[in-house]
């Protein structure tokens, strides 16, 4: 609700989240923009647990780490009766999600239009280029957006959980 209120304002706001739901607000809006940071996971030489490892490395989209909470719970020392009833109602939740929101072709192109609007303002607003490299960099947001409106039709309906 906070990030819908936020998104009214067109502020620039950074969200940082286990809640794997609020990355499916890019679906719904076309000014979101997910990114994540990436971990790694290492298994103990018994094999009895799984230790993450954070990166530090920022990496564009949504993360694939799914229910990171309920990884970290599962390394804690909750009973494994609580970190299987919490798995299965993540479970549910998540189907919900995924089932409801998807992403068409339209709001594709939207979030396309979008990216290249708040772009142009960016550059009329703070540009220090001169005319020639200018050019090099509309012309290349002109490529972007156009290849981002050809794959919105090639992709009629694309499901949000890829």
């Amino acid at each position: 609700a906070i990030c819908e209120f936020l998104l009214s304002f067109k502020a620039f706001t950074l969200f940082a989240t286990h809640f794997l739901e609020i990355c499916q607000l890019d679906a719904l809006y076309p000014n979101v923009e997910n990114n994540h940071f990436e971990v790694q996971h290492n298994r103990s030489n018994t094999g009895s647990y799984n230790k993450i490892i954070y990166t530090y490395v920022l990496s564009k989209g949504c993360t694939q780490e799914k229910n990171y909470g309920l990884k970290a719970a599962e390394v804690s020392s909750l009973p494994p009766s609580i970190v299987l009833d919490a798995k299965d109602i993540a479970s549910h939740i998540t189907k919900q999600i995924w089932h409801k929101q998807r992403n068409t072709a339209e709001s594709v192109q939207q979030r396309a239009m979008h990216h290249l609007a708040t772009r142009l303002i960016q550059a009329a607003r703070n540009s220090c280029l001169d005319p020639d490299r200018l050019r090099m960099y509309l012309t290349g947001l002109k490529k972007r957006y156009e290849a981002e409106c050809v794959t919105a039709r090639q992709s009629p309906q694309t499901d949000t959980s890829h």
